[in-house]
């Protein structure tokens, strides 16, 4: 059960059937007033009601609802069937932000809709993508102490393996355009190490991405036009997922200059499969995945001459280039393969479901 958010309609995919609960634009719809609010929890329970019926399921397992009513998660947590949750980024504390934000009104209003907002979800079996994001949702008063962290993980095998190979200069950056990714941190570095010249002087940098706001891009293609950047950097827009093997395999280095805490880090694990070398912030979830000197090269968040001299260092010594790398390949393949987290979800899961039943007894 979903919303309308990236998706075109109701989708049947070999043993997967997507619902959606409403054909209208969550964002916009969230914005505008109670009453639209309520129109949309009036459908997402009606529409959850009848799969619950209908399907009979062993185990609701719910994801990002970001876009859905707040209402929903007390709703699965209360509907007679095992439930269980994976926390991917900070949709779970920014609900319960909002909880203790409302004024005496809103919570009464709220009351009326399965007093979703008077009751904090239940975590015992939750599980979160990361240490990180456990920690902050203990810091906003949830008690997960029993919840499990899971990393998620990627088919590795899916990435061709790269020979050592002699450095480009090609640089990448893939992610969201807005501020806290720190896009124009990568833009500056890439200005500071084609001035040194050397290995640095044919240096190229690609900017992917999508979710772009048009005010921050505009800044940015202006930033590249001031510092006389315009021939070596190039923005590609939205790439498709079924493209980004091929993107990464153009290029040498990945950057990831993130201001802010990340939840987790997809785009890394992509990369390090793909065996481009990584120079990145390492902020949040992000840690845990990016080791200096290991399986990437670490800098202080928004400074771009730290960014530009690990670049460096990296294009002048090819050895240390390779080695980190390849490091960064063999830790995808064993800590974060994609079939070890779906094992470890679905024993979680099976849990779940022997609990829930050891209580009905």
């Amino acid at each position: 059960l979903t919303s309308t958010y990236r998706v075109r309609g109701d989708e049947n995919e070999a043993h997967v059937q997507r619902r959606l609960v409403t054909s209208f634009d969550p964002i916009r719809q969230r914005k505008s007033g109670f009453w639209a609010d309520l129109q949309l929890h009036i459908v997402a329970q009606r529409e959850f009601a009848r799969i619950v019926r209908d399907f009979k399921p062993d185990v609701v397992y719910a994801w990002n609802l970001a876009k859905l009513p707040e209402s929903l998660l007390h709703t699965i947590q209360h509907c007679g069937v095992p439930s269980a949750c994976y926390i991917f980024d900070n949709w779970l504390t920014r609900l319960t932000a909002r909880f203790g934000q409302r004024t005496v009104t809103d919570v009464a209003l709220s009351a009326l809709m399965l007093r979703s907002a008077c009751c904090f979800p239940d975590l015992a079996c939750a599980q979160f993508a990361s240490r990180y994001l456990k920690l902050q949702a203990g810091k906003s008063g949830l008690a997960c102490d029993q919840a499990r962290v899971i990393h998620w993980g990627i088919d590795a095998g899916r990435y061709v393996r790269r020979d050592s190979r002699l450095l480009t200069g090609r640089i990448l950056y893939a992610g969201q355009l807005v501020q806290h990714k720190g896009v124009h941190t990568a833009i500056e570095a890439l200005a500071i190490v084609r001035a040194r010249g050397g290995a640095g002087t044919t240096a190229t940098l690609t900017i992917a991405g999508g979710n772009v706001v048009p005010e921050y891009l505009g800044a940015l293609k202006q930033m590249v036009s001031e510092r006389g950047l315009s021939e070596c950097v190039m923005f590609k827009g939205h790439v498709e997922r079924t493209a980004l093997q091929s993107l990464y395999a153009e290029h040498d280095i990945l950057l990831f200059p993130s201001l802010w805490e990340e939840p987790f880090g997809i785009v890394l694990l992509e990369a390090m499969a793909a065996e481009l070398a990584i120079v990145g912030t390492g902020t949040g979830g992000s840690s845990e995945i990016l080791k200096d000197a290991e399986t990437g090269l670490i800098f202080r968040p928004g400074d771009a001459q730290a960014c530009a001299d690990k670049v460096m260092f990296l294009l002048n010594t090819p050895e240390e280039y390779n080695r980190i790398r390849q490091t960064a390949r063999r830790v995808v393949e064993s800590a974060f393969a994609l079939s070890r987290t779906i094992d470890v979800i679905e024993g979680e899961l099976t849990a779940c479901v022997s609990a829930w039943k050891g209580r009905e007894k």
